[in-house]
């Protein structure tokens, strides 16, 4: 069953979170995800957002929690934090 990874965070320093970017697909891949949505600006309909949304598919929740835990991901999460503010992340399963 699929299991995902779930982001929403303001953008506080580009620079570092465009070295974040550059680097965190092949870490996905790694382990079998795919991102689904990477959106800075997405339209807002109810209640309130943090101005990215991202949304990564893996093929079960072992390979998303390998993926978080990979010392190849780590510093890229380190990057992360620095230049975001006003995050939440969250694993959630798919429709059973």
């Amino acid at each position: 069953m699929a299991y995902y990874f779930i982001a929403t965070y303001d953008v506080t320093d580009e620079d570092i979170y465009a070295a974040y970017v550059r680097e965190v697909g092949a870490t996905v891949t790694k382990h079998g995800g795919l991102v689904l949505v990477s959106s800075r600006h997405p339209e807002l309909v109810e209640g309130s957002v943090d101005p990215t949304q991202v949304v990564i598919q893996f093929p079960s929740e072992a390979s998303a929690r390998a993926w978080y835990a990979d010392p190849d991901y780590q510093p890229l999460l380190a990057l992360r934090f620095a230049a975001t503010r006003n995050g939440s992340a969250v694993f959630a399963s798919g429709l059973q």
